[in-house]
């Protein structure tokens, strides 16, 4: 199921990039951090992984309510690092990273709010409302 993909492959990532970043300091495979920031990506990596890795129908709502949430906040984060270049002044957000921002809030709006986020679905793992929608 996509949803189940974006979860898995965006926590992952946001899971390292906050390692990553706690391990190593301030610069992160190129790109500048705060602390904060890896705490922030630590944690929305590791609820992706939680709700990517969780078995069943329920695993699918908690997939789709991450894409969903994750999408509307990394959207916004990325716009509000476009336009001012920092985040409710608790830490900066270069280009670059507005743009990785943007590339995982944009998916994660596609992929929660449309019926995209369904497809790869097998029907019998959906209860009957959503399988009329899928």
């Amino acid at each position: 199921m996509v949803a189940r993909a974006y979860a898995l492959v965006f926590g992952a990532i946001l899971t390292i990039l906050g390692i990553a970043g706690l391990a190593t300091g301030d610069v992160v495979f190129g790109l500048q951090v705060a602390t904060l920031q890896d705490w922030v990506h630590l944690l929305t990596g590791a609820l992706g992984l939680i709700a990517g890795l969780w078995v069943g129908y329920v695993g699918i709502t908690y997939s789709r309510l991450y894409a969903q949430i994750f999408g509307v906040v990394y959207t916004l984060v990325a716009l509000i690092g476009f336009a001012t270049g920092e985040v409710l002044a608790l830490f900066p957000v270069g280009t670059a990273e507005s743009i990785i921002y943007l590339v995982i809030g944009v998916v994660g709006l596609l992929v929660g709010f449309t019926s995209w986020g369904l497809a790869w679905t097998r029907h019998e793992d959906l209860p009957e409302r959503l399988r009329r929608a899928a």
